[in-house]
């Protein structure tokens, strides 16, 4: 799994690796790679607002935990800047995904970072895979 974040006042590059950017929960960094996505024919403006943040595989369940759990979360990028993420409903979108990937296989390859008791699924975190 990975997040998208979005803010009206980015102006990024598309199709870019853009660097690491730390996820902060409750004072717990996790760090996380951030890219733009391909521009598309139907994208309007010249540069993107959107990112995709990848953590790795070793923080994935943590960093899951502490989002569904925490109170307080930012983004802070390498030149300093940071931004508050708000975590509320955080918890109650979080808990039906993991209630999901505890009863059903998903992804390409049925992986599922909480282990799983569907058939033909097998344990692991979602990013094994590539």
């Amino acid at each position: 799994m990975d997040f998208v974040y979005f803010r009206d006042d980015f102006t990024l590059p598309y199709n870019e690796a853009l660097g690491v950017v730390v996820i902060e929960v409750d004072g717990q960094k996790y760090i996380s790679v951030a890219s733009t996505f391909k521009r598309k024919d139907t994208d309007a403006l010249p540069t993107a607002q959107v990112m995709q943040l990848l953590v790795s595989p070793d923080e994935y369940v943590n960093l899951f935990r502490a989002l569904r759990f925490g109170t307080r979360s930012s983004l802070i990028f390498p030149n300093g800047d940071s931004y508050e993420l708000s975590l509320r409903a955080s918890s109650n979108a979080l808990a039906a995904a993991a209630n999901c990937w505890e009863r059903n296989a998903t992804g390409e390859l049925k992986n599922n970072p909480f282990g799983d008791q569907g058939a033909g699924a097998s344990a692991g975190n979602p990013f094994d895979s590539f």
